[in-house]
C-alpha cells in the first residue's frame, strides 16, 4: 500500500483531495457532502513550550511530593515515587523495580526534557533570535541523532 500524504479522502463519499496547509482553527470541509476532511492544529510552538512546562513542574511535584501516606494509631509513613521503587528494588522483584523506576520516573524525564529542548530550538528558530552557530550546532546534532536513529532500525 502506497502512503500518499498530500492528498486526502473523504470518509464519507470517498472523495479524493489535495491537502493544503489549514490557518490557524481553520477545518476542510467537503462542499457536496458537508464532511470534516481535517481540521488545522490549536497549539503553535509557544503553546506546546508553555504545556512543556507545565508538565515539567508537574513532573517534579510528583517526583517530590509523597504518593502514598499510611497512618495507624498514631504512626505515619509516606514514601515517594523513587522510594517506591528503591523499596521494590532490595526484595527478589529487583527487575519489576527497575522497570517501575524506568516507567514511573525515567521515560516521563526523557521525554519532557527532549520536548522541551526540541520546543526550545523551534522558538528560537522561529523568531529569529538564534545566533547561526548554535543553529548550525543543533542541525548538525540532530541530523547526527537522526542518522544513529535510522542506523539502529536496520
Amino acid at each position: 500500500m502506497r502512503t500518499v500524504p498530500a492528498l486526502v479522502v473523504c470518509e464519507h463519499c470517498d472523495g479524493v483531495y489535495r491537502r493544503r496547509a489549514p490557518g490557524m482553527r481553520e477545518m476542510a470541509r467537503r462542499a457536496q457532502c458537508s464532511a470534516v476532511l481535517y481540521l488545522a492544529s490549536q497549539l503553535d510552538v509557544d503553546r506546546w513550550l508553555v504545556l512543556t512546562v507545565a508538565a515539567a513542574i508537574v513532573f517534579v511535584i510528583a517526583n517530590v511530593c509523597p504518593v502514598i501516606r499510611i497512618s495507624l494509631q498514631g504512626l505515619h509513613s509516606e514514601t515517594t515515587l523513587w522510594q517506591s521503587a528503591a523499596v521494590l528494588a532490595h526484595g527478589a522483584v529487583a527487575p519489576i523495580a527497575l522497570a517501575t523506576a524506568v516507567m514511573i520516573v525515567v521515560a516521563p524525564l526523557l521525554q519532557i526534557a527532549l520536548l522541551g529542548w526540541v520546543l526550545a530550538f523551534a522558538r528560537a528558530g522561529l523568531s529569529g533570535s538564534a545566533s547561526p552557530t548554535i543553529a548550525a550546532r543543533s542541525l548538525s546534532s540532530f541530523a547526527t541523532a537522526r542518522r544513529i536513529c535510522r542506523a539502529s532500525r536496520r
